[in-house]
């Protein structure tokens, strides 16, 4: 008699089980996936492809195979306990060892929205301005950098947005613009501080020093 699927799932996921413990990775993995795929609505389905995942980064160091799992596990089960993890992992499969920037784009800013108002967030947000610079699309990072801003003038990193445009509008020869955002990097630093904030005062120090700079050489 042919198994139905949720028993063909469980039978998959204890062979996989075996598999690990015989640290017969590959099979191991595999099994788990199939495990997942025979009845995608199962209680394991989503440990199936967690288990999966963790077997190639930790057992297996391919994290290209790891990106995969994680993906789906991501996009096809967004109420598992695994969810939050499986989106850093990705981030850092794309930012650290694939280097795929738009992936990682797009990866954070599913984890921007999903846990709005979390440190992770913000980082994750802030991160994606400077992947922009990496892939060269420097009007998508200015507008990165200008939204950042506007969602969250008060946070430390502000002081740094307006910093890197300023930066980037020197590289265009938009001299003017480079100043204005120069000294916004100091002006919402002193705001920050002023309410007791933490400010930044490393990129405040760095503004100064291009704004001398700039008005010397003018």
């Amino acid at each position: 008699k042919e198994l139905d699927p949720e028993a063909a799932a469980t039978a998959l996921f204890n062979a996989a089980d075996r598999y690990m413990r015989a640290e017969m990775w590959e099979e191991a993995a595999n099994t788990y996936r199939k495990s997942a795929a025979i009845y995608p609505d199962g209680d394991l389905a989503d440990d199936a492809l967690n288990n999966a995942a963790v077997v190639y980064t930790e057992k297996m160091d391919n994290w290209e195979l790891a990106a995969e799992v994680y993906e789906e596990l991501a996009k096809s089960y967004p109420q598992s306990e695994y969810q939050e993890n499986s989106l850093k992992s990705l981030n850092f499969a794309y930012t650290e060892r694939l280097k795929d920037w738009d992936k990682a784009v797009q990866i954070n800013k599913l984890y921007a929205k999903k846990y709005a108002g979390t440190e992770e967030a913000l980082a994750y947000e802030f991160e994606n301005t400077e992947l922009y610079v990496k892939m060269g699309q420097i009007d998508q990072a200015i507008e990165a950098y200008q939204e950042f801003i506007a969602r969250h003038p008060m946070d430390p990193r502000a002081v740094q947005a307006r910093y890197r445009l300023g930066d980037l509008f020197a590289e265009r020869q938009e001299v003017s613009s480079a100043k204005e955002a120069f000294n916004e990097a100091l002006k919402t630093n002193d705001a920050i501080l002023a309410a007791g904030g933490e400010g930044n005062d490393f990129y405040a120090l760095q503004a100064a020093y291009r704004i001398a700079e700039m008005n010397f050489q003018t």
